[in-house]
């Protein structure tokens, strides 16, 4: 019989899923996968089988290999006995440069022969479905089972996940969104910060120079001032006036008692009380803008701390989350990983694709292998001839007698002198 061995059997469901029997792989793996084969196909186990099958330790021609019609004995032998008997007669051979090997059964009885070689095939290959099926049940059962472990342990880390975001109010955003809003909202308040702080700044410099106005002599108004308020210009104008008129006046030899100086003074001293009561009221404004500014200023840096606290107890839930996610995800990933292994090992195992085929099955023999009587004739007088030219050779070469004058000079270093005759008398039949 001749037996396939296919390293890469057929996958109709892709490469993606295993098949029931994969010895793919480097040579040296599947010279070794053959030799195991080639053993298996002889051992004991593939043989006891077949024994027990075909009820072959009650067949006494097989045991005792008898042709058919041959008289048997009562011999009475186990079945490992006669499975040892069935192993004797097998052999096999690998053909070179393929995948193939052939399988050889004799026995006396071709009949016989062909059958038994034809049940150790079909054993041998049902075996190894079988084995390779029960070594796949074995996974695709423990697959199962940790299919519902994992289905548990994915259900329980969800709905930790679950608790946490509700405990924490993070249901709606996901951390990595409320990172971001908080690190925009942060910025945004950094940012107010600083134009309010600016602001703040630029008020403050305008109160001190507000603040440096002399009250007895208010000409020395900032200009940023008198420009951004008319009735202050008007005001100004209006003392600068008076001032001037006093000074004419006084030119005039006139005294500081004098009623004309006196009514100057008086003119100075209503636009100087009109126009500092006009500053005052500035200064109020600034002054009020300057509390506006500082209270809003205090206020973001509350709302700044506010976020910045946010932001810290964020960290400390995300790393409580992140644990808790990745915990969900590890789970997750493992769930479908040996949901989708095990969805493979019942298609496989529903598949049953065998890797051993029998190309050519066990065919009735016509004539006998052996004995080869033509050739074990010619054999023997081939045998024959060449024993007797040694033998012929071999006495030649030990015979030491001597037959010839020269053998006396080669052998005995002797002169040779001549010839004595034996004369032997022939009534008396004695020399």
């Amino acid at each position: 019989a001749t037996l396939l061995f296919d390293p890469q059997p057929p996958r109709p469901l892709g490469n993606q899923v295993q098949a029931v029997v994969d010895v793919s792989g480097e040579y040296w793996n599947n010279k070794e996968y053959y030799k195991t084969q080639f053993w298996v196909i002889q051992s004991q186990r593939v043989a006891l089988q077949v024994v027990k099958d075909m009820g072959l330790v009650k067949n006494r021609a097989f045991l005792e290999n008898l042709a058919p019609g041959s008289p048997t004995t009562g011999r009475e032998v186990t079945p490992e006995d006669a499975a040892r008997i069935l192993r004797g007669r097998l052999s096999v051979d690998p053909i070179r440069d393929s995948r193939l090997a052939m399988v050889r059964y004799r026995d006396a009885d071709p009949r016989r022969a062909q059958q038994i070689l034809a049940s150790l095939v079909d054993t041998y290959s049902a075996n190894n479905l079988e084995d390779a099926l029960d070594a796949m049940n074995s996974a695709a059962d423990w697959l199962g089972g940790q299919v519902d472990s994992l289905k548990g342990q994915l259900e329980s880390s969800e709905m930790a996940l679950h608790d946490y975001k509700k405990d924490k109010n993070i249901l709606s955003v996901s951390m990595d969104d409320q990172s971001n809003m908080l690190r925009g909202e942060m910025e945004q308040l950094n940012n107010a910060l600083t134009t309010v702080e600016t602001q703040r700044e630029r008020i403050s410099a305008r109160r001190a120079e507000l603040l440096k106005i002399n009250p007895e002599a208010p000409a020395n108004v900032p200009a940023t001032e008198l420009l951004s308020s008319s009735l202050l210009q008007s005001l100004r104008a209006q003392y600068l006036e008076a001032t001037s008129q006093r000074d004419v006046v006084m030119a005039m030899g006139k005294g500081t008692h004098h009623p004309d100086v006196l009514a100057a003074q008086a003119k100075i001293d209503a636009a100087r009380e009109a126009l500092m009561a006009e500053v005052r009221n500035v200064q109020g404004a600034v002054d009020h803008e300057y509390n506006v500014a500082s209270s809003e200023l205090a206020g973001l840096r509350g709302l700044f701390e506010g976020a910045k606290t946010r932001a810290l107890e964020l960290n400390l839930l995300e790393i409580e989350y992140n644990r808790l996610r990745r915990s969900k995800d590890n789970n997750e990933k493992l769930y479908g990983v040996v949901t989708e292994r095990a969805k493979e090992k019942d298609l496989t195992r529903m598949l049953s694709i065998n890797n051993i085929g029998v190309v050519d099955r066990p065919q009735q023999p016509k004539r006998p292998v052996s004995p080869n009587v033509p050739l074990n004739v010619a054999s023997g007088m081939a045998v024959g001839l060449l024993l007797g030219l040694v033998a012929a050779i071999g006495k030649e070469q030990l015979d030491r007698s001597i037959k010839t004058p020269d053998d006396i000079e080669r052998e005995l270093g002797l002169t040779f002198l001549g010839l004595l005759p034996r004369v032997v008398d022939g009534s008396a039949g004695s020399p």
